[in-house]
């Protein structure tokens, strides 16, 4: 700025993004402007006037492009790169759309530059794509689903007589359907299908017999029950016989509380003879009993 010593001057912009380090002087002097950064998209101009006197200023635009625009990962995730092009001086800032992309370097900058990011794994049956945008540019990450695997804990169960409710932990990523059924009208279970994660709930009725098992099958996944078989219980019928002197056969039966419930038989008396002496089950003893035997006749030894 040149004017006559003594002659004051004032200057003023006509922009808000243009900044002046002083707005008046005296004779010859100077002014220094900032200009802020153009993020408008578009070129823009503005005015300063210094003592009735005219300073254009025109500003391009901070053209900002990202490479690549979108990448696809596997559900097992990893890491990218992107390439970040724009003037010199023109700054930039990183954000993320979700909390499954994280930006490990280059969250901000000025110029060219890069940012690189890590993409967690995918747990869930369904594809899923998130956004990070640089300055307004965005970078598309889309993601595969996880494959559905299925895992079931415990795989067997042991149960006693009495019966009882337990539960099976169903693991499996979200969205893979699973249905359950079991091979026994003794067992219950709840529910017969889900989705992901779930529990599947046993009810084991009591056992009133043999030993026994059968098997649940979770998401093509097998379970086996076992229980174990009821107390054996016995009742003979008749409990008792009078029999007479020239003896006799006859049966004894026996009833068991299941098939595999086995019993033995014997008798106090050699004269008294049975068949069979054991079995299992229900079942038939048959007694065969003695004539009685005189073996000595004693007369009275009174005289008549």
């Amino acid at each position: 700025m040149t004017a006559p010593g003594g002659c004051d001057w004032s200057a003023a912009e006509s922009a808000g993004w243009i900044s002046l380090s002083s707005s008046s002087g005296i004779g010859d002097g100077s002014i220094r402007y900032t200009v802020s950064q153009n993020s408008t998209g578009s070129e823009r101009t503005a005015v300063i006037s210094i003592a009735g006197k005219t300073h254009t200023v025109t500003q391009g635009t901070c053209t900002i492009s990202v490479s690549p625009e979108n990448l696809d990962y596997t559900y097992t995730g990893g890491a990218g790169v992107i390439t970040v092009t724009t003037p010199s001086g023109c700054d930039w800032s990183v954000s993320e759309a979700v909390d499954w992309i994280t930006i490990t370097s280059g969250g901000n900058g000025s110029g060219n530059g890069t940012v690189s990011y890590s993409v967690s794994a995918n747990s869930s049956a369904v594809s899923r794509s998130g956004e990070i945008n640089v300055a307004g540019q965005p970078h598309t990450v889309t993601q595969g689903p996880a494959p559905c695997t299925y895992r079931i804990s415990p795989t067997s169960r042991s149960i006693d007589a009495s019966g009882g409710t337990y539960s099976i932990a169903v693991t499996a990523p979200g969205g893979c359907d699973w249905t359950a059924s079991e091979s026994a009208s003794w067992l219950r279970i709840t529910p017969t299908s889900d989705s992901g994660d779930g529990t599947v709930t046993v009810t084991v009725d009591r056992n009133t017999g043999a030993a026994r098992s059968a098997t649940i099958t979770i998401a093509g996944q097998a379970h086996r029950v076992s229980q174990s078989a009821a107390d054996c219980t016995y009742t003979i019928d008749p409990t008792s016989r009078s029999v007479a002197a020239g003896g006799a056969s006859y049966d004894v039966d026996v009833d068991a509380s299941y098939a595999s419930c086995g019993w033995t038989a014997s008798e106090s008396a050699s004269w008294i003879r049975i068949t069979p002496t054991s079995d299992s089950g229900d079942g038939t003893v048959t007694v065969t009993v003695d004539p009685v035997s005189y073996t000595h006749l004693t007369l009275p030894t009174t005289p008549y």
